[in-house]
């Protein structure tokens, strides 16, 4: 593997884990307590390489919700398709069509 492609993998490994050490520590701690000290000590990484990748607490912290709502949409339609569920595609085109005839 060339060198620039392995930066980018573990440039791409560094930010899940960030992602993932985010969810846990506003779990743990709420979002009022959540510091980017603490994200980066969950994740085992400097609170610098946090602000290299995510700049503040707040494109952090959006990012993470954007990370989390598609795992959360791909685990649902792969749950749909396994069982021949509506998927979240067809649940919130479901929850639309009955709020439109209320």
């Amino acid at each position: 593997m060339p060198a620039a492609r392995r930066q980018d993998v573990r440039a791409s490994e560094a930010r899940e884990r960030l992602l993932a050490a985010t969810l846990r520590c506003a779990a743990r701690d709420g979002g009022g307590a959540l510091s980017l000290q603490s994200i980066a000590e969950e994740a085992s990484v400097s609170k610098a390489l946090v602000l290299y990748h995510y700049q503040d607490k707040e494109r952090l912290l959006a990012t993470t919700i954007r990370w989390l709502t598609g795992r959360l949409r791909a685990r649902s339609e792969r749950a749909g398709a396994e069982h021949g569920r509506l998927g979240a595609r067809g649940l919130l085109a479901l929850a639309g069509r009955g709020a439109a005839t209320r």
